[in-house]
């Protein structure tokens, strides 16, 4: 028997190799695309968060700036009271609204203020549960709330109030407190000798 001489060449060439990592290279790219999807999900969810905080913050400015509105009209004068309960207005009533001054200091905030006032202002809809409108507008779950507290006078004989606006967002869990310190001064000034 003859035997014939191989070819020159590898002796013993890798099989199956370029397939074993092409498989390999395939899971990778799906694990990193999974990862990727993830991520966006959770971008998106930090987003809306942002926004729907960004809502009660503006909602809790509102009814800030409503209180300092209402105590510059004049108001200021009003004898404080207990303030034990949460009196309901809104936008549409103004200055003629039942808003009260307190003198007891505003308990830590819950959801809801269970005393102070309810301030709705024009064009905030408010919804049990939040949620979007059949226009895809942001339904507010609570009316922001107001509380006026007398903190007496200053130096200067300004009456000084303690102003705390809530609002709440999309969802009654988002709630944003916004509180100032408010002069309002009252009388006569005397502009000099005559």
């Amino acid at each position: 028997m003859k035997r014939y001489a191989s070819p020159p060449g590898p002796k013993h060439a890798p099989r199956g190799f370029i397939l074993v990592l092409s498989l390999l290279l395939t899971v990778l790219v799906a694990l990193m695309a999974i990862a990727m999807l993830r991520n966006v999900g959770l971008l998106e969810k930090k987003a809306g968060n942002a926004a729907d905080k960004q809502r009660a913050f503006q909602a809790a400015q509102s009814a800030l700036a409503f209180g300092e509105w209402w105590l510059s009209q004049g108001h200021s004068t009003q004898a404080p009271v207990a303030c034990s309960t949460l009196l309901t207005t809104n936008a549409s009533q103004g200055a003629a609204a039942p808003v009260q001054i307190c003198k007891d200091p505003l308990p830590l905030p819950v959801t809801p203020l269970t005393a102070g006032m309810t301030y709705t202002p024009p064009n905030l809809t408010v919804a049990t549960g939040g949620g979007l409108d059949a226009s895809g507008n942001t339904n507010y779950a609570l009316s922001p709330q107001l509380y006026i507290r007398s903190v007496g006078y200053a130096a200067d004989g300004r009456a000084l109030f303690e102003v705390t606006g809530v609002g709440y967002g999309g969802a009654p869990t988002t709630m944003a407190v916004v509180q100032s310190t408010f002069g309002v001064t009252t009388g006569t000034t005397s502009l000099g000798r005559l």
